[in-house]
């Protein structure tokens, strides 16, 4: 994928995760009414560990109780979580905007657009 393509899909991603972030705290009419809120926390990740050759290499959350507890921990941490993310996605926004930029420039460059070095 060229680097223009690459960075006009991610600003796109970036834009559209805006918008439906907006959505928390939003007034809403449908369904009686009410305010745009987290719904529903599921946290999933498993630990690569392989204690020797043919041992169980991926290991999943042991038990709901933990589970539960750690959805809990998320959604009490998401706001700040979610600030980080997206502080993220905007830092890689501006790297691909330089390669796309660099990509353009040797594209007007090479086509006889653009004179110069």
């Amino acid at each position: 994928m060229s680097s223009i393509l690459e960075y006009q899909r991610y600003k796109q991603n970036l834009e559209s995760t805006k918008k439906w972030l907006a959505l928390i705290g939003a007034r809403y009419e449908g369904g009686g009414g009410g305010t745009g809120h987290i719904h529903g926390v599921r946290t999933k990740f498993a630990i690569y560990h392989q204690a020797y050759d043919g041992a169980t290499n991926y290991h999943e959350i042991p038990n709901n109780d933990f589970q539960m507890e750690l959805d809990r921990a998320v959604y009490n941490s998401l706001k700040e979580t979610i600030k980080t993310a997206v502080s993220e996605m905007e830092k890689n926004l501006s790297e691909l905007a330089v390669f796309a930029k660099a990509e353009a420039e040797a594209i007007t460059k090479d086509t006889g657009l653009i004179t110069g070095s």
